[in-house]
């Protein structure tokens, strides 16, 4: 995502909807979990940063709550 601008101001974004409905950190991470899955799913199509961008968005656009669920995280604490 590094070669592709944009993505961090439209992941504040994806984060702020979620936070209309959850704590702040819960939807920092669900936003965050969300971007894993879709730039995962868009790098197996893309050819390159302009084709990953398209296809990221389509995945952002498509996922579905069993899609977002079946793909849990976990945090592990830092000591």
């Amino acid at each position: 995502m590094e070669r592709v601008t944009g993505f961090g101001c439209s992941l504040g974004g994806v984060m702020a909807v979620y936070a209309a409905t959850a704590t702040p950190l819960v939807a920092a991470c669900a936003g965050s979990a969300l971007y894993n899955i879709a730039a995962n799913e868009a790098l197996k199509i893309s050819q390159g940063p302009a084709s990953f961008k398209v296809a990221f968005l389509d995945q952002v656009a498509n996922l579905g709550p069993r899609t977002i669920a079946s793909c849990p995280f976990t945090i592990t604490p830092v000591r």
